[in-house]
């Protein structure tokens, strides 16, 4: 895991070094243990590396055996030994890093390459004899990737702060604050930066002479496989989740696992703890102990911890070491995220991060194995609206009549489920999917006058369905939502899981996003996967046996909630100071709406998370117009 830049001059123009040991050195906590520079005609690669594989010989860049291809690397590829074995017999390594492994499968396969390759990678790779620079992220978006142009050149860094020590002014991007604040998470290749941009997951770019172009080399197949039966899918998830936790283990420095109340960290720390070999594994969670209920998940925890026999970190929170960490969380993630779930997160992972230098994390289960309550809702709408209009119930499909007995599950989010059946009768799957994930309701009592008169074009049903229309005409329903959340809310967590691990030099790793498991999840049919409308049924029976009795029972769990509205005085005070540390504050936001905000949100409404974001952002970046 480490920290990627770079500059690509048009017409051979040469590359400052200042420049670009200003963009590296700017995220030096991703990489403290080595650096790197390399400076060609026209080309500048920076890197800051945080050794795991390989320590002692895996500097980057590296090159081939004749020093025509470069290589800079941020992440892992986890089956990189047997890409070696199979593939690379007649290359003369100078190193065991997954890294020279890129430099020759390359030389083998040209870009071609990155259809071999399963792990969490953001690579730049320079071919010094076709003067042309090559940068690829993963298939999930894992690790991420910024990038500008100017008439000059083109810029790249694994943190948008590279891109500004480079001297890319931060300037508002309208439009995107808006997406932000209606979903909370962007659509797509755009930031809140105007000039900067994130390579979009599953992709790759050629930048040369020519120009720039971006291509897609993966994508989610949404297909389903009918011929499957219950006890197949249950047996191949295990059997591929299994190796993926194994070959995600293979680290040269101490290793643990994040574990909260749930399913998904607790299956990874189950497999995890079955393969560890340097006596008993560490695990490690973070809750909010003076407020219990469903905001301390400790108990649950501990059941998995006692279950597996694990060492068991835990760190207690308190409202002042959210609101004090507040500016130094958003300096890391560098533009507003999804939900006050990234505090705990990055306490958690500082917790981690004094006893081991990879940790494993439970992300993707809930995206790629329907885990959500959203989904449930949106489904059963969909399914009452063809009863109500006769039409016939497709026998591949979930119905209605079944998922009757899973209705208990919506008993912490009934409000959420009376309004949605009440309100989107007869709309269309977007607008009924948008009802629920709509985080601007009351957009006009919120937003400025001149803010709203600019940005009035906006129509997120519109850039929703560019996203649901990729999974295809015959997707399922289940498949059709799944397919949008991989590609947008998703990316968003791992957004999160990136920076709150590597500030604190810590690599996060996450085995349920294999792309072999999501491959086959998505060719499980709906009646299968989430049977009689039961979230992640078929996930939670293939990891029964590796799992505490409490936490295979269980049905409460609704996440990190963070108990924000409980400290309502403090918060308001709080947005009060943020509101007035920026010009732009009363531009995007009303007026009215700014003296009072917890007035106007009801407990775990998302909008005062996505105002406090905003706030800081501004406060941190001063972007103008």
């Amino acid at each position: 895991m480490c920290g990627i830049c770079g500059i690509y001059n048009f017409k051979s123009a040469p590359v400052d070094r200042e420049t670009i040991l200003k963009m590296r050195d700017v995220m030096s906590y991703r990489g403290p243990d080595d650096c790197g520079i390399y400076l060609d005609h026209g080309i500048g690669l920076g890197h800051r590396r945080l050794s795991i594989i390989d320590i002692k010989t895996g500097h980057q860049p590296m090159f081939n055996e004749d020093g025509t291809v470069v290589v800079t690397f941020n992440g892992e590829i986890y089956n990189y030994i047997e890409l070696r074995n199979r593939y690379l017999g007649n290359h003369a390594f100078r190193t065991a890093s997954d890294t020279e492994v890129i430099v020759h499968l390359y030389e083998e396969f040209g870009i071609e390459m990155l259809n071999h390759l399963n792990g969490m990678f953001a690579i730049s790779l320079y071919d010094t004899r076709k003067r042309k620079l090559f940068l690829a992220r993963d298939h999930f978006g894992i690790k991420p990737l910024y990038y500008a142009r100017t008439p000059d050149g083109f810029f790249f860094g694994s943190e948008v702060k590279s891109l500004l020590a480079a001297g890319i002014a931060p300037r508002i991007n309208e439009l995107m604050v808006l997406e932000y604040l209606t979903f909370q998470y962007y659509l797509g290749e755009e930031t809140l930066f105007r000039d900067i941009n994130r390579l979009e997951p599953g992709c790759f770019m050629t930048v040369s002479d020519a120009g720039v172009e971006v291509k897609r080399f993966w994508d989610i197949d949404c297909e389903e496989d009918h011929s499957l039966t219950e006890r197949a899918c249950m047996e191949e998830i295990d059997k591929i989740l299994a190796d993926s936790v194994r070959i995600q283990m293979r680290s040269d420095v101490p290793l643990g696992s994040h574990l909260s109340g749930g399913v998904d960290t607790g299956m990874v720390s189950s497999l995890a703890s079955g393969y560890y070999n340097n006596g008993r594994l560490k695990t490690f969670t973070a809750f909010f102990g003076t407020e219990g209920g469903i905001y301390d998940d400790i108990s649950f925890a501990e059941k998995t911890a006692r279950h597996i026999n694990s060492d068991f970190y835990t760190i207690s929170l308190r409202d002042d070491d959210f609101f004090d960490s507040l500016e130094k969380v958003f300096y890391h993630m560098e533009e507003p995220c999804a939900g006050e779930g990234v505090v705990p997160q990055y306490f958690v992972s500082k917790l981690a991060s004094e006893k081991v230098k990879v940790v494993l994390g439970g992300q993707g289960a809930d995206e790629m194995f329907g885990g959500y309550v959203r989904y449930y809702i949106l489904y059963y709408s969909l399914l009452f609206d063809r009863a109500i209009n006769g039409e016939p119930a497709d026998l591949h499909d979930i119905t209605l009549p079944e998922m009757y007995g899973e209705l208990p599950q919506v008993k912490n989010y009934q409000n959420l489920f009376h309004r949605a059946m009440a309100d989107t009768q007869g709309m269309d799957f977007a607008s009924k999917y948008f009802f629920l994930i709509d985080r601007l309701k009351n957009r006009n009592g919120i937003i400025g006058k001149e803010f709203a008169r600019r940005t009035e074009a906006y129509d997120p049903i519109r850039r929703m369905n560019a996203v649901i229309s990729r999974a295809g005409r015959g997707a399922s329903i289940l498949n059709r939502i799944l397919y949008y959340e991989m590609k947008v809310w998703l990316t968003a967590l791992l957004n999160i899981e990136d920076k709150t691990s590597m500030c604190w030099s810590l690599e996060s790793r996450v085995p349920i996003l294999d792309r072999r498991l999501c491959d086959f999840a998505f060719k499980i049919p709906a009646r299968i996967k989430m049977k009689n409308g039961r979230l992640k049924y078929i996930l939670k029976e293939a990891m029964k046996r590796h799992l505490a009795p409490e936490i295979y029972e269980r049905k409460d769990k609704i996440g990190f909630p963070v108990p924000l509205f409980k400290w309502n005085q403090k918060l308001d005070a709080y947005l009060g100071d943020l509101a007035r540390s920026s010009d732009y504050a009363r531009y995007i936001f009303n007026g009215k709406f700014l003296t009072n905000p917890s007035a106007h949100a009801s407990e775990f409404s998302r909008f005062t998370w996505g105002m406090i974001s905003i706030l800081n952002w501004l406060k941190i970046f001063k972007p103008t117009l």
